[in-house]
């Protein structure tokens, strides 16, 4: 990584957002194995990898990132495995350490936008197990098993707007129009989505 854009993150810290050249920061070697940056203002280490999809990663960034990459052209978990020959597991965890970041930094600067039009979607998907061989023990994760992924999307951005992963619910229904609301600023003149009761429901409280 580059240590140039490294920035001391901490709110009470006067050199706050300030790049690494024009605040106070200072290299400080490694620990434990993670290069660190000492800022004088604030009296505190920091992490080059810091908010980043790399802090805490124990293996080597090289497989990771290739999976990364290949995953945002559009290859499949399992194709991506077999790729950089990693089992799927570990494949799916590296997809979500870096979305992470990924949503961050979306949410803090994505825009909302005006909307006429916004079909809304789910497609089925299993989590981890599928549900007829579910054990005891993990029937009490809700992530296991049978999940949807909903999405709304707006043609006129080509973006997709909102979503939620999780079971066919209500809740979830209402969560991901509330995240449609947040992210447009006008009501949507058109929106669509399958006959489910719930659904309707969702559209109303939105």
């Amino acid at each position: 990584m580059n240590g140039e854009t490294l920035y001391c993150p901490h709110r009470s810290c006067s050199y706050d957002g300030l790049p690494f050249g024009q605040g106070w920061l200072v290299k400080k070697g490694a620990r434990p194995g993670t290069q660190q940056a000492w800022c004088p203002a604030g009296g505190r280490r920091i992490a080059v990898t810091s908010a980043t999809a790399y802090l805490g990663l124990e293996a080597e960034p090289a497989p990771c990132e290739r999976a990364v990459r290949a995953l945002a052209e559009g290859h499949s978990i399992d194709a991506t495995a077999r790729m950089v020959q990693r089992d799927t597991d570990t494949v799916g965890a590296w997809l979500n350490r870096a979305a992470r970041p990924c949503r961050l930094v979306v949410l803090a600067h994505g825009q909302p936008r005006p909307g006429t039009a916004c079909p809304w979607d789910e497609r089925w998907s299993v989590g981890h197990t599928k549900e007829s061989p579910r054990l005891t023990a993990k029937l009490r994760c809700d992530r296991y098993g049978e999940a949807w992924v909903g999405g709304a999307f707006a043609p006129a951005w080509r973006l997709v707007v909102a979503c939620v992963v999780g079971k066919r619910t209500p809740d979830n229904a209402q969560r991901l129009l509330r995240r449609v609301v947040a992210g447009t600023e006008a009501p949507l003149l058109f929106c669509t989505s399958e006959q489910l009761p719930a659904d309707a429901e969702a559209r109303l409280a939105a």
